[in-house]
């Protein structure tokens, strides 16, 4: 009954681990009852297993030593000999591989003397794994094959599916992908047919790791959330922790560097809890790559310490080896080019004959070091062997960086056309790689790290005079995400059902403390509140996080610039100015009448930077009243136009002859996002006195939105035109008591609109209503976190409808109008990808914004939306509307202050572009 109730045991290891400490506890009672040895010996045996299926590996290898000598001592060395197979997998997590190895081979003589194939098979398979750990994978591949070998011959089908997992873990270390994914397939197929959820949830994990190696980051994610969560239902410990950690992996790989660095935390306590050193190391390694990455040097200096310590403590040259990459990248970035080369020369050489994976990436680092110190020809060799080796054995990120290197080792040999061939296949390639990201988010974090071959390909061709090439470049690296997102809302596509509904219990949570907030009784209460939404907010982070990990994005535009079809929707009267910035200097591609020019160097960040927080100074004044400086408003007028005056003359000083165009489309770049260009002074008068300025986040985006225009209504048809289904909604208080007035004054102009002021003001109205409107105009108040963009917001009745909200909604308005506070605003991240208000409500589907700068003054919001509407009624035109406006307003002297924030994003009608 003993034996049977073992073998019971390793069945719901397997299959549910936490039924095996059940059977301990039978084991317990019956030994107890029998005082038989043997009895015990299995109670010791059964226990040793529930305690590896904890992780608690120090007591499984305690307990299951125990057994061993037990079973020895009655004469019954099989029996001893099958705990010594279990005692493997927790002498190999506790960094004993040298005992392992020797208890293996010992136990092995014995199955085989036994003729016992079952528990030979068993032993050869652990020690597979354990020499794997220590990339001893030719060895490791042997005992693999014989155990497979062993299991197939006596039709041990559950064990096959074992060793065919084990056989594709080495041959995916030895970067041999292609016959790895075979044998991973079959074992998942196995597992999933014999019901062995623990192994499909490893195999899985692997699949994970398989695809992440490949550069497939979608099929990596979803594999990797999927294990975890099966992990986590079956109440396996350790396969949870080890779960996450290769998330945190695809996370560094995926250049998601905060969520990598606090996902690596999470899991490095996990981990020392559990005393899986080997993992923890191993973590450590990554986070400290992280934090390098992130610019954060003494930090990854402390976390590669304390990874070298557990390395050396288990006497690990292998994971030593690994952290003297890390240190080589460390010391190349600082510009000690001989230590760096030094460090990744002796990590080479010991994984010469072990890991091809970071005997590549430690190559890489070697060559690049001799690149900095001059040794051109010595590195050009070295690349070209890597570029072979690295596409054979798919190292897809080593091939990545070493096609940039030659590019740039060309580049000072003046081997241009070399450069340029080299440049763009690393630009192929990233193409390729981004293609296969899932999420918004996951691509534009992936495509922050990949822009050198885009920059140094964009600086051939604009020294070639190229410039259509430049431009049809340029825009390819420019709010790329955005781009293509345009109209698609959140169409992502997740099978994490559950998740989901958490996810929106946690939102109706947060929901609740915002409205909390404002309501605070006292300081205390405030404090707490506002320390409970930071953590509701990681929560849905960390949640959002892992709903992407599972999903599928569909319905993605395929966004590439038309330059012949450009050129008709501008007309001949259009010019569109695209700035451009590379290190710290501004320069301006300039579209118009079917001709492209590029002006360079024309001014410096630092130039624009000193007057922005001038003009940011000046508007703060008015943050005590404006009625209060009502006396002294001709006077601030006149420093903030000097001031405007001054800004548009450090911009466009060598455009000057060039601006001849009625109608400008600006392109911003960087810093530029905060500049009121359509507010810069010239000749003693403001840019939209006589110009109609609009903006856009990028060329490929204007044209996408002036595509979106199919029909044109005609002037006084406006409630058959564009316009027809309106909704206002506005949430008045104290602040800004004039926003149910200004929402009476639209009703009267849009008299089909729909309103909701006041507790009607809800998030789920916005819902149900902003489908179908072809207008919208929201007046609340807005706030845009700076720190965490995605929970920039409006403030409506019930909380806040945040950047997330807004954009999982999908809108057919050709106008959508915020009548608050800084909801132009938005986080400008690598790549020119925006993330705020802006980007939210273009991802939802408007085809044209009214957005802020600054904060508004609610007096001079409602007295600019009464002449806007009445504009837009006659003209069904938003640009020349918001113009009409403020240009009275300029008419009435009023100060900049009141009508200036608000500017248009987006394209007009393309019968109104001559």
């Amino acid at each position: 009954m003993a034996r049977e109730l073992r073998a019971l045991c390793y069945d719901f290891w397997v299959s549910n681990p936490k039924k095996t400490s059940k059977i301990a506890s039978i084991l317990s009672f019956l030994s107890e009852e029998t005082s038989d040895k043997k009895v015990y010996a299995f109670y010791l045996w059964t226990s040793g297993i529930s305690a590896l299926a904890q992780s608690k590996f120090e007591v499984a290898d305690k307990l299951l030593q125990q057994a061993s000598e037990i079973f020895s001592t009655e004469g019954n060395e099989l029996d001893s000999a099958n705990c010594q197979v279990a005692r493997l997998i927790s002498l190999s997590f506790l960094g004993e591989t040298q005992a392992a190895v020797e208890a293996g081979v010992k136990a092995l003589k014995v199955f085989e003397d036994k003729g016992d194939d079952i528990a030979a098979g068993k032993i050869e398979l652990n020690l597979s794994n354990v020499l794997s750990r220590v990339e001893r994978h030719k060895a490791a591949e042997r005992f693999c094959l014989s155990a497979l070998k062993r299991f197939s011959s006596i039709g041990e089908v559950r064990w096959c599916v074992m060793a065919e997992n084990g056989l594709a873990n080495t041959y995916m270390e030895m970067n041999d992908f292609t016959r790895a994914e075979q044998f991973y397939l079959k074992a998942l197929d196995g597992a999933r047919k014999l019901k062995m959820p623990i192994t499909e949830a490893e195999i899985e994990a692997s699949l994970g790791n398989l695809n992440l190696f490949r550069g497939r980051f979608g099929e990596a994610l979803r594999y990797f959330e999927s294990s975890r969560q099966k992990f986590e239902q079956l109440g396996a410990v350790y396969q949870k922790a080890t779960a996450e950690l290769e998330i945190s992996n695809a996370y560094l790989e995926l250049n998601l560097l905060d969520e990598a660095i606090l996902s690596y935390g999470q899991v490095i306590r996990s981990l020392r809890r559990l005393k899986l050193t080997f993992e923890e190391a191993f973590a450590r390694l990554n986070r400290a790559q992280a934090l390098l990455l992130l610019g954060e040097k003494t930090k990854a200096r402390k976390e590669l310490e304390k990874a070298e310590k557990i390395y050396a403590e288990e006497n690990d040259a292998v994971g030593l080896a690994k952290a003297k990459i890390i240190k080589s990248r460390l010391e190349l970035d600082e510009g000690h080019f001989q230590e760096a080369r030094r460090l990744a020369r002796e990590a080479s050489e010991l994984f010469k004959s072990t890991n091809v994976r970071y005997f590549l990436r430690s190559k890489w680092l070697e060559a690049e070091a001799e690149r900095k110190l001059g040794k051109i020809r010595k590195a050009e060799v070295s690349f070209e062997k890597l570029i072979k080796l690295s596409q054979k054995y798919e190292e897809i990120r080593v091939l990545l960086a070493t096609l940039n290197s030659l590019g740039e080792l060309s580049l000072d040999k003046s081997d241009k056309k070399s450069a340029k061939s080299y440049f763009r296949q690393a630009v192929k390639l990233v193409e390729k790689l981004r293609s296969s990201i899932p999420a918004e988010d996951f691509k534009i974090s992936f495509f922050a790290s990949q822009l050198s071959p885009f920059e140094n390909l964009l600086d051939i061709y604009l020294t070639e005079q190229r410039l259509k090439a430049a431009i049809l470049l340029f825009e390819k690296s420019k709010a790329r995400a955005l781009s293509e997102s345009l109209g698609t809302g959140d169409l992502v596509t997740s099978n994490s059902g559950e998740l989901m509904r958490e996810f929106r219990l946690q939102r109706e949570k947060l929901n609740w403390f915002y409205s909390r907030l404002n309501r605070a009784k006292s300081l205390q209460e405030l404090k707490q509140l506002q320390s409970q939404v930071k953590l509701c907010e990681r929560k849905l982070m960390r949640m959002d996080l892992k709903i992407k990990n599972k999903s599928q994005q569909v319905g993605l535009l395929s966004t590439t610039l038309n330059i012949d079809l450009l050129f008709e929707q501008l007309g001949s009267k259009a010019l569109l100015v695209e700035f451009v910035k590379r290190k710290n200097v501004f320069s301006a591609f300039l579209l118009r009448d079917g001709k492209i020019e590029f002006f360079s160097n024309l001014f410096t960040e630092a130039q624009v930077l000193q007057l922005l927080e001038s003009i940011k100074f000046q508007i703060g004044t008015f943050a005590y009243g404006a009625q209060r400086l009502e006396p002294f408003l001709d006077e601030l007028k006149e420093r903030f136009d000097r001031c405007l005056e001054e800004l548009f003359r450090k911009i466009f000083k060598d455009l000057i002859d060039y601006l001849k165009e009625d109608e400008w489309i600006i392109v911003p770049s960087d810093t530029l996002h905060y500049v009121p260009f359509h507010a810069l002074r010239f000749q003693n008068a403001y840019l939209i006195e006589s110009k109609i300025i609009s903006y856009s986040p990028s060329i490929t985006i204007w044209q996408e939105l002036t595509k979106r225009f199919a029909c044109t209504p005609r002037k006084g048809e406006f409630a058959k035109g564009y316009f027809s289904k309106p909704l206002l909604m506005g949430f008045a208080d104290d602040k800004i008591p004039l926003v149910n007035k200004e929402i009476e004054e639209l009703q009267r102009i849009l008299p089909t609109a729909k309103s909701f002021c006041d507790d009607a003001a809800t998030i789920s109205n916005y819902f149900q209503n902003a489908p179908n409107a072809d207008l919208i105009h929201l007046a609340c108040h807005a706030s845009f976190r700076a720190d965490n963009p995605r929970f920039s917001g409006l403030y409506l009745f019930d909380g806040w409808l945040t950047t997330s909200d807004i954009s999982s909604v999908s809108i057919k308005a050709n106008l959508v109008t915020l009548s608050a506070c800084e909801t132009g605003l938005s986080k400008i991240y690598p790549a020119e990808e925006i993330l705020g208000l802006m980007r939210a409500f273009l991802v939802a589907g408007a085809r044209g914004l009214v957005l802020s700068l600054w904060p508004v003054n609610d007096q001079a919001a409602l007295r600019l939306m009464h002449h806007f509407y009445l504009s837009l009624s006659q003209t069904s035109d938003p640009i020349k509307s918001l113009i009409d406006a403020q240009r009275k307003m300029i008419q009435e002297n009023f100060h900049p202050y009141f009508w200036a924030p608000f500017f248009f994003v987006g394209a007009r009608s393309a019968s109104d572009a001559d």
